[in-house]
């Protein structure tokens, strides 16, 4: 979907051939990516003209440039929910970490 939003950036209305989009994606079997086409158009994430042979034309839908565009505000929070909890966890180990070693001390009566 990457590859078929710079196109939808350039032009909504312009389509990709199989050709093209076999030798952007570097998918060599054809079987996998006509898959992986029909799931895309069942989802309704692209428009796809079939032509007799197994040969299409593809580009992307609103649909699916909505979902590109979600799927990166996802990613972000995503990575600031990360972030969060690595400071949490970060500081709770630590004062872990602080408590065990002045336990330890006071049993040991110091270095």
């Amino acid at each position: 979907m990457e590859t078929l939003k710079e196109l939808y950036d350039a032009d909504i209305y312009q389509f990709m051939d199989h050709e093209t989009l076999t030798s952007k994606v570097n998918i060599d079997d054809f079987r996998y990516l006509l898959g992986i086409v029909e799931y895309l158009k069942q989802k309704a994430f692209v428009v796809v003209y079939m032509v007799a042979g197994g040969d299409f034309q593809i580009r992307l839908s609103p649909a699916g440039y909505e979902a590109l565009l979600k799927k990166s505000f996802s990613n972000a929070l995503a990575m600031k929910n990360a972030y969060v909890i690595l400071f949490n966890l970060e500081n709770h180990l630590r004062h872990f970490l602080e408590l065990k070693l002045s336990q330890k001390l006071e049993l040991t009566g110091g270095i």
